[in-house]
């Protein structure tokens, strides 16, 4: 699922409401604003004139699955039909798909003048959220439109439009505009669930806007402004993915998908979820022990407010047997923040250590980030587009005191399986605690290591950004790095004690914002 677009509607001025997503989506030709939206302002339309307009590019089509949703006001119902949103349709008219209230307050979902749901009847002055997920994917023929109001389904029906680019209008199409106000509208590209429409419904669309020149910027998670980010940047790999040199704050974690995560209901179930658990949109105020395995935890909040020092916050390791789990897990698109910690308990402690897929996670406030440590013999692991900042540092780093790592591998062994991989891609890893041994540091202290692949990453901070150590009698093979960027702030760009070194080292270079793909000059193999 990704986030295509996110519309507070929060400036207050002007006619142009910019797209917090990231995708660089902006609805212009805002009629109107009112500082009395659902959550702070929103878009008022006066019933003349247009709704705002948000351009489709030709390389999107309504071809396949999206949801659309909002929360809608209407100031006056009758006399004429006033769409909420708007889609477009190839072969017919710009608007040929529309969500409207009609003349007697009926809510329908209509394929240009034909009535494929009817929903119920709304009144005025009062606010409703609307949603409208589709799958046409397969061509139509099933249950495939459903609407939904205030995250409760109304009606499905097999309309099937053939959608062109064009415009996706809120509050009105081109013709018949509101009189009300618009408020916290998205646009996925994926049919969203109940589940997951109730949670989008809940929270709040993130982030005033703010202008600085003719460089636009959001408010993270963590309260620091950001730039936003086009969707598609000149070297992006295929898949609409980003390297790690073009990850920020916004563009991971909750924030990818405008979630404020302190609106997220609290999680109520075990710290041991059960195998096979799928835990979404939650906020989670302890550790968790994934090691039943085959776990789902996906864009959740997890504020630790205490946690014992040393301890990892969510594991797939079971410390009880000290054995690893029963199977990988997956921990995708969750925002990790350890400011509710003691100083200690944070530097102390690592986010993540994990065994499977570890994805579009933004880690900040703790000691260190994502380790590799206890993954047993059999599984794939997958670390990828992650963002690992803001570590912190304790105590004396010779003595009682932590030493920071961005992301670490303890163990990784291949002799069982001489196919596992691990797979580091595309990730950040910033270390700029001052208690930093470096990025990304691979260390045989549990075990030995075999078969990595570290690329795509953008490595920065303190220590080294990239080491890899022999110790405890143990060895490494068989690692791969290939088309990483280094920010150098400490001691260097790589460093290798002991082993023979990397099997492969290609295309690393110095990160240099200003040339193409960033790259500066060749970092050689330590």
């Amino acid at each position: 699922m990704s986030l295509q677009g996110a519309w507070s509607f929060n400036e207050g001025s002007g006619s142009t409401s910019t797209d917090v997503s990231g995708n660089n989506r902006p609805a212009i030709n805002v009629p109107g604003w009112t500082t009395n939206g659902h959550t702070a302002g929103g878009m008022q339309v006066s019933g003349t004139g247009t709704g705002a307009r948000v351009a489709i590019p030709g390389s999107f089509w309504f071809h396949g699955t999206s949801t659309l949703m909002c929360w809608v006001r209407l100031a006056t119902i009758g006399g004429t039909n006033q769409k909420v949103f708007s889609i477009p349709r190839a072969y017919g008219s710009e608007n040929g798909h529309n969500v409207i209230v009609n003349s007697s307050g009926q809510l329908l979902y209509r394929d240009q003048t034909t009535t494929k749901i009817s929903g119920p009847t709304l009144v005025e002055n009062q606010w409703y959220h609307v949603a409208l997920a589709f799958d046409w994917m397969e061509g139509g023929g099933g249950n495939n439109s459903r609407l939904y109001v205030d995250g409760s389904l109304v009606g499905s029906s097999d309309a099937w439009p053939i959608a062109d680019e064009g415009a996706l209008w809120w509050g009105s199409g081109n013709d018949l505009p509101m009189n009300g106000t618009i408020d916290d509208a998205r646009w996925y590209d994926h049919q969203l669930s109940q589940a997951e429409i109730q949670t989008m419904m809940n929270t709040p669309v993130a982030g005033l806007l703010e202008s600085s020149g003719t460089t636009r910027f959001v408010k993270d998670q963590g309260g620091s402004w950001q730039p936003l980010r086009t969707q598609r940047i000149v070297g992006s790999p295929s898949g609409g993915t980003s390297y790690g040199w073009q990850l920020t704050a916004v563009s991971v974690g909750l924030n990818k998908h405008g979630i404020n995560g302190e609106n997220l209901p609290n999680y109520t179930g075990p710290i041991k979820p059960a195998a096979g658990a799928v835990i979404v949109g939650k906020k989670i105020n302890s550790g968790l022990d994934l090691s039943n395995g085959n776990i789902t935890l996906e864009r959740c909040y997890i504020k630790p407010t205490t946690i014992s020092v040393g301890s990892p916050v969510v594991t797939t390791f079971n410390y009880n047997t000290v054995q690893p789990g029963a199977g990988p897990s997956t921990i995708r698109d969750c925002t990790f923040d350890g400011t509710a910690l003691t100083e200690q308990q944070s530097a102390m402690s690592f986010a993540i250590q994990a065994m499977g897929i570890t994805t579009g996670n933004y880690i900040h406030g703790f000691g260190s980030g994502i380790m590799i440590s206890g993954v047993g013999t059999q599984f794939d692991c997958l670390v990828e587009g992650n963002y690992v900042t803001g570590l912190t540092a304790w105590g004396d780093p010779g003595n009682d005191g932590n030493h920071s790592d961005g992301f670490t591998v303890r163990d990784f062994s291949t002799a069982a399986v001489p196919t596992r991989q691990l797979v580091v891609r595309n990730n950040r890893f910033d270390c700029s605690s001052a208690h930093a041994t470096g990025a990304l540091f691979i260390q045989t202290s549990s075990g030995n290591i075999g078969h990595a692949l570290i690329e795509g990453n953008l490595l920065e901070g303190g220590g080294y950004n990239l080491s890899v150590n022999a110790v405890s009698g143990n060895s490494y093979s068989n690692l791969h790095a290939t088309n990483n960027r280094f920010n150098v702030a400490g001691f260097g760009a790589a460093l290798r004690q002991g082993g023979s070194g990397f099997t492969a080292w290609t295309s690393n270079y110095i990160n240099n914002p200003g040339q193409p793909d960033n790259i500066g000059t060749t970092v050689a193999a330590p």
